[in-house]
């Protein structure tokens, strides 16, 4: 589920990605694939939909009558929906509606409680076998063995420079997988779960969600003021500080044709 996200493998959110099959701004989608149904549908009619959202002609389509129809409705503007059909007694069937998309951007600030640190799209393996884990600049009576990583074939030995040290690489390989690594974001999240659950209540809103939530974050480093990394994923060089969560929330809200929320809103927002 997260390489089908409209985000990097940092977790900046893209600029364009494909959704239902078109490619769209994810942050201002200039249009929403919706659903439309005739209740009650006579069997075996056919129905012709028009829809008509004031710009250029009115789009037309048949189907039979008991099926969905789907369509792409222009966003932040209603759209007018007629339904008609002839039926075999004679009779006709006409029916008319409007269309209109409520888009909620909705986002998600705070430290690693926000960010669902504790709960990764992909936990790590456990190995039967542990390694030997020293306490920095302690002695031999400062050593213990903890849970190895299922898949680390590294050296274990207290000797050696360790398991989980930069120049074990495999170690990392091993690791647990996040939307973001960086700040250790997950879809398990509570934010995004309970963004989730307003998407799939409400069928007749579009929820944008932004996840800035940053495991470590505190107010001045995290919100204001960038913060370091929390580690690296992935092939290729990585970042090693991640962007303030609020300047990341005016810049979303900007590219929405929003001014966004200010420092002196900030209890509000």
């Amino acid at each position: 589920m997260v390489t089908s996200l409209c985000v990097d493998a940092s977790g900046k959110l893209l600029d364009t990605c494909e959704r239902d099959g078109e490619k769209e701004s994810y942050l201002a989608p200039v249009d929403h694939r919706v659903g439309a149904m005739v209740q009650n549908a006579p069997a075996g009619a056919t129905c012709t939909w028009t829809f008509d959202d004031g710009e250029g002609p009115a789009r037309q389509a048949a189907a039979p009558c008991g099926e969905e129809m789907r369509a792409r409705v222009r966003a932040a503007k209603p759209t007018i929906v007629t339904v008609d059909a002839a039926l075999a007694d004679g009779t006709s069937l006409h029916g008319r509606g409007e269309i209109a998309v409520r888009d909620l951007l909705i986002a998600g600030l705070g430290d690693s409680v926000a960010s669902g640190e504790g709960n990764p799209d992909r936990p790590v393996a456990l190995a039967d076998d542990g390694f030997c884990f020293r306490r920095f600049l302690g002695s031999t009576r400062s050593e213990y063995f903890r849970p190895g990583r299922a898949g680390y074939r590294g050296n274990k030995s207290c000797e050696s420079q360790g398991a989980g040290t930069a120049a074990d690489r495999t170690w990392g390989a091993n690791a647990a997988r996040w939307m973001s690594a960086a700040c250790h974001r997950s879809l398990y999240s509570y934010q995004l779960r309970t963004a989730l659950a307003l998407a799939i209540e409400d069928r007749h809103a579009a929820v944008t969600f932004l996840p800035l939530a940053c495991t470590g974050a505190q107010i001045e480093d995290g919100l204001f003021k960038q913060r370091a990394a929390r580690e690296c994923q992935g092939a290729g060089k990585c970042a090693t500080t991640v962007r303030p969560s609020f300047r990341s929330s005016r810049s979303c809200w900007r590219s929405r044709g929003a001014p966004g929320p200010t420092a002196s809103s900030i209890s509000s927002f």
